[in-house]
């Protein structure tokens, strides 16, 4: 009975501990996460297998609520794809040349 408690209480949190580096990208030895610029995840990762500018994402509020929006800043948004025949595509995302966001994708076709 006790080995069943301890199992329900230690399950979630070895749950949590193998999915906290989701959002990262191994290259190496080394794991890209949020934060890293362009230059850093390149000379760590090599070259990507895609580069793709996204467009720009605006931060806009209504000073004072008055109804007029105000641009308040705008950041370039890129998508570098990484990954090897048979394994899953790895998207870093960049804002303004910082990585914002790693995300797991769809799986290399073999051919």
């Amino acid at each position: 009975m006790n080995i069943r408690l301890l199992f329900l209480f230690f399950s979630p949190i070895l749950f949590f501990m193998q999915t906290s580096h989701a959002d990262s990208l191994r290259c190496g030895q080394y794991l890209i996460k949020g934060g890293e610029s362009t230059i850093e995840v390149l000379n760590i990762c090599g070259e990507p297998i895609l580069k793709e500018n996204l467009g720009t994402v605006a931060e806009e509020h209504d000073l004072n609520n008055t109804g007029t929006r105000v641009r308040i800043s705008e950041e370039v948004v890129t998508r570098w794809t990484y990954g090897k025949k048979g394994d899953l595509y790895k998207y870093v995302i960049f804002h303004n040349g910082q990585v914002r966001s790693v995300q797991t994708g769809g799986r290399w076709k073999i051919n």
